[in-house]
């Protein structure tokens, strides 16, 4: 749907960054405004005079308490962490497994400036309040927490999500936080687009500002300028070939299976094509349950992600027809959190072999002895694709690859292109060795 200020030709469609009140720009687009002007004029001169005051910070140092940072195959850890202080503001592109949090943990103990850390998910503020008491040798109590109807703000850090954070912006606390953060993260940084993302970093005017990610840029719809905007560009880039190299992560092993059944019209919409040819496709999703059975049934541990709760459901009730000798769960977004955490852990035991998931396993969860990772929602974003195949790639006992199945559906011209452009995508990384059609 067309929003109604374009339909009524009041807006062009398009996201504009430039104030004409102002005539200013976010500061994170200045490099791209820099080579657009060069580019327009490579006899011009432009002089930049910043006139940001950057904040007297510490020099503390990067070391962090359990781990020795930024030494051995983790070297590049120091790499990411003086590249951030050093330019103040940027994305730091470290992929799946790589230890993006220990550097923020690093810089954040360095700088010593009030921190806010955003994380797109409840689950992950705690998780990252632990790491940061970890590492930094402090109190958890100490580390401010928004969300999952808490409202603290920590003299030193605060964890929140967006959405939690926006809600509470009239608190008074809140409201001094905003004028005293000096550093902001902004964790899983593609999720920056979004609209409430967006507006609480406008709203955080702290000069230093940090984003991670393994797949920060890689949006087809235009959203990447609005991540750059608020942050600046890439400052540090580490690879999935890089730390499959060095044995940080597992060598993903891609199958690639035809589905070629059912035949759909090219003249039905998307919504009936996805739905025909993904989440009822009798075929794909037999081969999806028989997969999972053999695998969970040899004794791998199994994960097999979908999109829609309605089309999990179709595939437990398959694999519930087999005969099998392992335990299964089901999670999604609607269960609570206690009952997720508790089938997470009897996974990670081995107490389950086969889980199904929607997208709340797309990222941020630590589940090292994923063995076997089932694909059945189509789809073509890079980001989801490879943030979901991340899951699986960390080192685990007896563990010494990836078996990732994918799926090529030839059932419809649109679902055949977004499996080549998958296809594309898994070639692109370069550590994936690939059977496909």
């Amino acid at each position: 749907m067309f929003a109604p200020a374009f339909k009524q030709r009041r807006w062009d469609g398009r996201r504009h960054f430039f104030i004409d009140k102002s005539s200013s720009f976010p500061i994170g687009l200045l490099d791209m405004v820099l080579e657009a002007l060069k580019k327009a004029n490579p006899k011009g001169r432009v002089v930049v005079q910043d006139e940001r005051v950057r904040p007297p910070h510490g020099e503390h140092g990067f070391d962090l308490i359990g781990i020795e940072f930024g030494k051995g195959k983790y070297d590049y850890q120091m790499g990411g962490a003086e590249a951030l202080v050093k330019h103040g503001r940027g994305i730091l592109k470290i992929a799946t497994n790589g230890g993006k949090t220990e550097v923020a943990a690093a810089v954040t103990k360095h700088l010593a400036l009030p921190t806010l850390f955003l994380v797109e998910r409840i689950q992950l503020v705690t998780q990252t309040r632990k790491r940061f008491a970890e590492r930094l040798g402090i109190d958890i109590t100490d580390i401010g927490m928004i969300g999952d109807s808490k409202c603290t703000v920590g003299k030193w850090i605060t964890v929140a999500t967006p959405t939690s954070l926006k809600n509470r912006l009239a608190e008074p606390e809140v409201q001094e936080g905003l004028a005293r953060w000096q550093l902001v993260w902004s964790d899983e940084c593609h999720h920056t687009s979004s609209d409430t993302h967006y507006e609480i970093l406008t709203k955080v005017q702290a000069y230093f500002r940090f984003a991670m990610s393994g797949t920060p840029l890689d949006r087809d719809d235009g959203s990447d300028m609005r991540l750059i905007a608020m942050t600046g560009p890439i400052r540090y880039e580490v690879s999935n070939r890089l730390l499959v190299e060095r044995g940080i992560s597992v060598e993903p092993k891609l199958e690639m299976i035809r589905i070629k059944e059912p035949k759909l019209a090219d003249q039905l919409t998307w919504a009936t094509v996805n739905k025909l040819g993904v989440t009822e496709n009798e075929q794909l999703n037999n081969t999806v349950a028989n997969r999972a059975v053999a695998h969970a049934n040899d004794g791998k541990q199994v994960v097999v992600m979908v999109e829609k709760i309605k089309h999990g459901k179709a595939i437990q009730k398959l694999i519930k027809e087999h005969r099998c000798n392992f335990k299964m769960a089901y999670i999604t977004g609607s269960d609570d959190l206690d009952k997720r955490e508790a089938v997470l852990e009897d996974f990670v035991a081995g107490r389950i072999k086969c889980i199904i998931a929607t997208t709340i396993l797309d990222e941020g969860i630590d589940i090292p002895n994923i063995e076997v990772l089932i694909l059945a929602a189509g789809g073509k974003s890079k980001i989801r694709l490879l943030q979901r195949v991340g899951r699986g790639l960390r080192t685990g006992e007896n563990k010494d690859h990836l078996h990732v199945i994918d799926f090529a559906i030839f059932s419809h011209r649109w679902l055949l292109k977004h499996s080549m452009q998958r296809l594309k995508a898994y070639k692109v990384e370069d550590c994936f060795k690939i059977s496909a059609p």
